[in-house]
């Protein structure tokens, strides 16, 4: 795969993508391609961003090349509520990842209105002028000098740890036999430390783009639906 290679590029050198994101952030329009795939390629590629998730990566290759790299990068990427299916177990074992489920309305007349409007934009022909408009508000957006990093409180401490005890609770899960389905041990439950520093820093980053110099409690209740989008989203219910 392409993240981390064992073959020579050109010129012998290497082709891996995991070095040239360093400082960067990776955006997939459809990450369900990927969750798609056979699942020791998708195993694979899952492995390879939770190894790198602490910055850090090595991999020798039965080809005798070694790789390390430092690469610290973000990873935003669009999937379908399907990925709970093939995500499945992959909590207790630490998953990487904060969902942000966008609120939908499934019926008729909210699909009637989206639908009007894609017939309307493929006979306008504003497919491309739309992109164009999308990207100069992306870099209108990012192109500010942000500053020092927000204050957040003493108050707000509290809720931060309960939201990472939550979630990681939530997310265990109880190991059963594959065929018997009785249970063969306690639940595997997370530490919640790595998801009080996930959840602080994603908070931080949404009051720096929100060009304010602290967390308020509005930044908080954002936090609060990407922490429920986190969990399986059957115990949501």
């Amino acid at each position: 795969n392409t993240l981390i290679s064992g073959s020579p590029g050109s010129g012998g050198g290497d082709p891996s993508l995991l070095p040239k994101l360093d400082g960067k952030i990776l955006t997939l329009k459809d990450f369900t391609v990927i969750l798609d795939m056979m699942q020791h390629a998708r195993d694979a590629i899952i492995s390879q961003f939770r190894d790198a998730y602490d910055g850090k990566c090595e991999k020798a290759f039965g080809t005798g090349a070694e790789r390390h790299y430092n690469s610290k990068f973000g990873v935003l990427a669009g999937v379908t509520p399907n990925k709970e299916m093939y995500l499945e177990g992959g909590s207790a074992m630490g998953e990487r990842f904060l969902s942000y489920y966008l609120k939908e309305d499934a019926s008729y007349e909210a699909n009637k209105r989206i639908m009007r409007k894609a017939m309307q934009n493929i006979l306008s022909g504003v497919k491309d002028e739309m992109r164009g408009e999308l990207r100069a508000v992306a870099e209108e957006a990012l192109n500010h000098n942000f500053g020092s990093q927000p204050y957040l409180s003493d108050e707000l401490y509290e809720p931060c740890f309960a939201l990472a005890q939550w979630t990681s609770i939530m997310r265990g899960t109880v190991p059963r036999d594959k065929y018997t389905k009785q249970i063969t041990r306690k639940a595997l439950i997370e530490k919640p430390t790595r998801l009080l520093i996930q959840f602080v820093k994603l908070t931080l980053g949404i009051t720096t783009f929100r060009q304010l110099d602290k967390v308020t409690k509005t930044e908080l209740r954002l936090m609060n639906r990407i922490v429920t989008g986190t969990v399986p989203n059957h115990l949501n219910h």
